[in-house]
């Protein structure tokens, strides 16, 4: 990372090429190729068979859908999602429909468990808008569908997704206006794709896991019917589609006949004037480029301008993640240059330490504040911990490469299985890696693809100061990743002007102390820290290590600052054991209070978000498995931070460059309730966290100075914690709750959100890291109940149209086995396996009711079960 800041000059082409302008252009053109010489002409002979229509599409299963219009289906969406909400396409598992879709703090996920095909160093990184991709709706849809049903809920999904990232990508385009609607489009248009085809890679936690499996189910069970439609009597038909478990060669012809339609769909709010990055409108003489709503317009109007849902998963989500982290660097990087250099880019020299470089001698151990540079501190901090983790996810990604491209040889066939007996549809991959290898055979040259993005080749730019723009290619990665001069702690020797820029001073221009300074008792302070797990983001795996260490607290740093009245020094350093032979770590004091505070809030914030639902049942008293250890933790890390809160506030009296009758308590509350939010609006990177900083103490702060406040906002904050964590310990009193008693000496009503206890294994999505330890990103979803709720129909999900009657059902199942299954099922909810009934069919019939509905508390359902149609149904109790 000491290199000089120098110019890139623009990579070239492929060997053999200089076709391609950029990473996605490439990959765009290659799926083109793949569509138009494979895909489309060996789908068309079935299109007949497998094009849906809108129009015929049935709704709550008998009304017709007015239009072939996807964009002007209100009414019938509204209908397939329901008056409960619970089948809107972007409600996830916390039950929320308008999760943010671009972050500038989380990335996406790239854990081996999450993401199918990853090893401990090798594999895909899922971006953060894949994360919460709307299309929950397919989860719970009809098996009975048809292709125009399949084709109304896929298009749901797609309007819908495309509204969520209209609302949010506004948003984000005006703090990086160089990303594309249309390409962000594009590739949840491409996911979608995925999803539909058994493509898609990620998994994500236990509870998506389980979501996603169900949704596949349902796939394969209306493609089921399709086939069955398609090849009844036609002997083409039947040898082309012979996969009769997965369908994959069926999905993928009935996706390409119907892409056009949901193309349209996620396009709906795009809006005027947005253009895809790619001329693929028209013919391959005169293409033209999709000008209005990202769509083709005239003669073309039904062709799709994106061909990334014939790009492989993984390279997709390379591309994004590789142009997503420059786009990122960029803005984060100048951040850094603008608190640490300056708004010229000269007018200061800060470090990212907190130090002033023009006046500190490190060699001297003449270590001096001022200027703010505590905000290049505050700048610095989180960049440099984003940077080591970007640079992880990276070197995983990479290492797939070489991987990914020996399936040009087709050896894996057209479907793979891995060692969980999961199955991933391999069509078409084989000729695109291929056309793929022809010009970029190896990891480096499509690294170079990567540098030529527009938003890469860019350099950080701050008055006269340039950053160098990233560069992804072998030996060049290091300047990429590191943290660079802006963060680094000041020259040995302090820094000189010439010509109006700042130049080092030669090591061997100022004589090194040989003997480390002294500081007197009176004015040190001993601050314990508990550090966090380094490359972790979920505040569970954060601080894993000290939640399983309970009885010791070896996990805990000593922090020592000293303020020296004499040349009004004022230092933290970290105290490392004897055996330790690493340098110390050396900050100013107000870097040590602000990164302090903010790791703190920002901690807290997580906490509270992971343990939401364990506090919302203490609030009703009702315990749920997994909370009582999670609130454990919480506690112990509460103590941990008064103590350091304690020293914190210790120290800022012994400064000793107040005025002698000022009071220490009355400065301090100052400095917290108009100093400290309006420095950390001003340099702290991550303004989405801030926000939630903000609210987290709004109703703390004082409007005007108060001079009768006795407690700091802090203070006041890490109380009301303490309450919470409190009241979470006194409901979940151990990680095993008891099992309700039957009320009344008859069976508890255990149909009810409020009588069920979550199992243990819901509260368990931190599993037990990697082997490799490279659980890089973790989203903060909250730990999420399991409830009793509909998971069948697509319509209205009210109890009168849910439960049937019982001797209806009994009636029913003498001739059809599928509403036996569901019978039992709603003797306290299919949802959940320890409550609910077990339906296990007999004979030659081995498959389990998937499609069953979850009955509601009330429903009167038999008591035994039954062996007629083939299964039999064993209660809870047994």
């Amino acid at each position: 990372c000491s290199a000089p800041i120098t110019k890139m000059e623009p990579q070239g082409g492929p060997r053999g090429g200089t076709q391609d302008e950029s990473a996605k252009h490439a990959l765009d053109r290659i799926g083109e190729e793949v569509y138009k010489e494979k895909v489309q002409s060996d789908a068309e002979t079935y299109k007949d068979d497998l094009k849906g229509s809108l129009s015929l599409a049935k709704v709550s299963g008998v009304e017709t859908a007015s239009t072939a219009d996807p964009c002007n289906l209100k009414s019938e969406y509204n209908k397939l999602i329901g008056s409960s909400g619970k089948r809107h396409p972007c409600t996830n598992l916390k039950g929320n429909p308008n999760e943010e879709r671009f972050s500038d703090t989380l990335g996406g996920q790239c854990t081996n468990k999450k993401i199918e095909g990853n090893k401990n160093n090798c594999g895909a990184c899922a971006p953060y808008r894949r994360l919460h991709l709307c299309h929950h709706n397919l989860e719970t849809i009809d098996t009975t569908s048809t292709k125009h049903d399949l084709l109304a809920e896929v298009c749901m999904a797609a309007k819908y997704e495309g509204q969520s990232i209209k609302t949010y990508y506004t948003i984000h385009q005006q703090k990086y206006p160089d990303s594309q609607l249309c390409t962000v489009l594009a590739r949840s248009f491409a996911d979608i794709g995925d999803i539909v085809r058994g493509k898609d890679l990620f998994y994500g936690n236990t509870h998506e896991s389980a979501r996603r499996e169900q949704l596949e189910q349902k796939l394969k069970g209306i493609f089921a019917k399709i086939h069955s439609e398609v090849t009844n009597g036609n002997k083409d038909a039947k040898d082309r589609y012979q996969d009769t478990e997965n369908f994959y060669q069926l999905r993928e012809d009935w996706w390409a006949l119907n892409r056009e339609t949901v193309w349209k769909a996620i396009t709906c709010n795009a809006g005027g004037g947005n253009r895809y990055f790619r001329q693929t409108c028209g013919d391959s003489g005169s293409p033209y480029m999709a000008r209005d709503k990202c769509r083709c317009d005239g003669a073309n109007a039904d062709q799709v301008p994106t061909y990334f849902d014939y790009v492989p998963q993984y390279l997709r989500w390379f591309e994004e993640w590789g142009e997503e982290f420059c786009r990122l660097r960029k803005r984060k990087l100048q951040n850094a240059i603008e608190h640490c250099r300056g708004n010229d880019g000269t007018d200061k020299y800060c470090s990212g330490n907190g130090y002033n470089c023009k006046e500190t001698i490190r060699a001297q151990e003449k270590l001096v504040e001022g200027e703010d540079c505590h905000k290049c501190s505050v700048a610095c901090k989180p960049f440099v911990e984003w940077l080591d983790n970007q640079k992880l996810e990276f070197e995983k990604q990479e290492k797939k490469y070489a991987e990914e491209i020996k399936k040009a040889d087709g050896r894996n066939g057209t479907t793979i299985k891995n060692a969980n007996g999961k199955t991933i549809n391999n069509w078409y991959v084989k000729e695109f890696y291929e056309k793929l290898k022809s010009g970029y055979k190896d990891v480096d040259a499509f690294l170079g693809l990567l540098n030529k993005e527009g938003i890469c080749q860019s350099q950080p730019t701050v008055g006269n100061q340039k950053a160098d723009a990233a560069n992804f290619t072998k030996d060049e990665t290091k300047e990429t990743f590191c943290r660079t001069k802006y963060c680094k702690p000041c020259p040995l020797c302090g820094v000189t002007r010439e010509k109006g820029n700042w130049t080092d001073k030669k090591d061997s221009e100022c004589a090194k102390v040989e003997q480390k300074k002294t500081y007197p008792p009176e004015n040190t302070t001993t601050i314990p820290k508990l550090p966090t797990d380094k490359g972790k983001t979920d505040v569970l795996k954060k601080y894993k290590k000290f939640c399983e260490n309970s009885e010791n607290n070896k996990e805990i740093k000593e922090w020592q600052c000293h303020y020296e009245k004499t040349d009004r020094s004022n230092i933290c350093v970290l105290q490392h054991d004897e055996k330790d032979k690493a340098e110390e770590d050396v900050m100013s004091y107000y870097s040590f209070f602000y990164n302090s505070i903010i790791e703190m809030l920002n901690d807290s914030i997580d906490w509270r978000e992971r343990l939401n639902s364990c506090i919302n049942k203490a609030e009703s008293k009702t315990c749920t498995n997994g909370c009582h250890g999670k609130c454990k933790c919480y506690r112990r890390w509460l103590e941990e931070k008064e103590k350091e809160w304690k020293g914190i506030k210790e120290h800022f009296g012994k400064q000793e460059d107040m005025q002698p009758n000022i009071d220490r308590d009355m400065t301090l509350n100052i400095t917290l309730n108009t100093n400290f939010l309006d420095d950390i609006k001003d340099a702290y990177p991550y303004k989405q966290q801030l926000q939630k900083i903000e609210e987290l103490l709004k109703d703390k702060m004082d409007k005007e100075i108060n001079t009768a406040r006795k407690e700091t906002i802090i203070d006041e904050f890490l109380q009301e914690e303490q309450k919470k964590a409190g009241e979470c310990l006194q409901t979940h009193t151990k990680d095993k709750c008891d099992k309700p008693k039957p009320e009344g000496g008859a069976r508890a009503d255990l149909g009810t959100e409020e009588n069920i206890q979550t199992p243990a294994e819901d509260f368990e999505e931190e599993e037990d890291d990697d082997d490799s330890g490279d659980e890089l990103q973790e989203d903060a979803e909250e730990v999420v109940e399991e409830t009793v709720e509909d998971t069948e129909g697509t319509g209205d999900t009210t109890e009168d149209n849910n439960v049937e009657k019982v001797c209806q059902i009994v009636g029913n199942a003498l001739t059809n086995n599928d509403n036996l299954n569901a019978a039992c099922t709603l003797k306290y909810g299919g949802n959940n396996s320890r409550l609910g009934w077990k339906c296990i069919p007999s004979g030659d019939n081995n498959t389990r009711g998937n499609d069953a509905t979850t009955g509601k508390s009330d429903a009167t359902a038999g008591s035994s079960g039954a062996t007629t149609g083939g299964s039999i149904c064993i209660p809870p109790r047994r």
